[in-house]
């Protein structure tokens, strides 16, 4: 066999295999809930395009509680108990700072840390507000003014009316003004609370009240929970929406558009590019931000249309090109078969001519021109295989998610030259 065309013919057909072949990252999540895990990756192969992924149960996501709130656009913790009382921390630290005992009183208040603001038991605005300004007091008589403008701050936000407490000595107030000023400069992301009894630093809120906050650390009160909210500033987030987990997760299963900010902020998190979410009614698909295709869109488009029917969520087919690769391929390399078979063929049918005493000379020029013709097809055939793996492997991002088509490859060609081509339409 012509060593030119065997190459040819391997290189091709080795090819081919890799048309079905998808790019795969290592940085590919599924999260799962309410299917098995089987099941699951299955739906998160076809969805992702990729068997290289990582796959974890939704409630076993970092950060993820198990009840309770969380909080899409910001942070929010459930506080937990605490063995004293907000109350009983400021009238401690109260009496420790009248006797000058300023190092006593920063231990009495944990040094204004979020666990001291994170307590159980009744608090109010002022208790809050006092937590932060008395740390803040003795930081600056401990000889530590940064610590001191920074608690200073934590007070303002709580409670950025309040003006100097002109019962303490002055000293401290060019930086308390200082820290109240930087407190007043950060406005802070509106709060969209859940339905249910709710109130803020110790302030109620009215049913259906979005309040506006300084950024910083406030708390929570909601249906008897409390928990410790970061709000940041209004130019990093417009609002901070607070959910009941169980909510959340029903809306990732959905793939539902308001959980997106969340999702990017886990997947930033834990370094995820890729996520599918897959549940009994299928996979959504989440990246860069947005989710690429989802059940709860496919839902609304039905109901759009008026078909009332529930779909799952697909992915992508092939494009125009990519089926015309395909077809390229498929017919090439059996162009190339059906090229080997009949060259190798005739070169055998015509070498039982030669050397005999009746050699029929026409019958063995017939058989060197099919000799011919089928090393042209199977040339051909190969061409037309390295073309379709190149129209496959390379994608067309202008096509549309779904292609179809009829096209069959042809080819000719002689000692002179060979051409080859598709028709039809894709």
């Amino acid at each position: 066999m012509n060593p030119r065309l065997l190459r040819l013919l391997l290189f091709g057909l080795a090819a081919v295999p890799l048309l079905t072949a998808a790019p795969a990252s290592a940085a590919s999540v599924v999260l799962y809930e309410g299917t098995d895990a089987a099941t699951a990756a299955a739906a998160g192969k076809e969805a992702l395009e990729t068997g290289d992924f990582a796959i974890t149960r939704l409630a076993d996501v970092p950060g993820l509680p198990a009840s309770g709130l969380t909080a899409l656009g910001g942070s929010a913790t459930a506080c937990k108990s605490q063995g004293i009382s907000l109350n009983d921390r400021i009238e401690r630290a109260t009496a420790q700072i009248d006797e000058l005992d300023f190092e006593a009183a920063l231990q009495t208040l944990a040094d204004g840390a979020d666990t001291a603001a994170c307590t159980q038991g009744d608090i109010t605005t002022a208790g809050l507000y006092n937590l932060f300004f008395l740390a803040g007091y003795a930081n600056f008589f401990a000889d530590r003014p940064e610590a001191a403008g920074e608690l200073f701050a934590r007070a303002a936000v709580i409670d950025p009316a309040r003006p100097w407490d002109e019962a303490y000595p002055p000293t401290p107030k060019s930086a308390f003004l200082a820290a109240l000023q930087t407190a007043l400069a950060s406005p802070g992301a509106r709060l969209e609370l859940p339905a249910g009894a709710s109130s803020i630093d110790g302030t109620p809120v009215a049913m259906g009240q979005t309040p506006t906050v300084l950024a910083g650390l406030h708390v929570l009160d909601h249906d008897g929970a409390r928990y410790l909210i970061d709000v940041p500033p209004a130019s990093v987030s417009a609002s901070v929406r607070l959910v009941d987990v169980a909510d959340l997760r029903v809306a990732l299963l959905r793939g539902e558009a308001w959980t997106a900010p969340w999702l990017t902020a886990k997947a930033a998190d834990e370094g995820w590019d890729h996520v599918a979410v897959v549940g009994a009614d299928g996979a959504s698909v989440f990246r860069s931000g947005t989710w690429i295709s989802s059940i709860s869109a496919l839902e609304a488009q039905a109901n759009s249309t008026g078909t009332g029917t529930t779909f799952k969520a697909r992915r992508p087919g092939p494009s125009g090109r990519q089926v015309a690769g395909l077809v390229l391929a498929a017919g090439g390399a059996a162009a190339s078969v059906g090229g080997i078979v009949g060259h190798v063929r005739a070169y055998n049918q015509g070498n039982s001519l030669l050397g005999g005493p009746d050699t029929n000379a026409d019958l063995y020029q017939t058989r060197y021109t099919e000799n011919q013709a089928a090393f042209w097809v199977a040339v051909g055939g190969g061409a037309l295989t390295v073309t379709g793996v190149i129209l496959a492997a390379v994608p067309d991002r202008n096509a549309r998610a779904t292609a179809s088509g009829t096209a069959l490859p042809w080819v000719s060609g002689g000692p002179g030259g060979v051409a080859v081509g598709v028709s039809g339409g894709f």
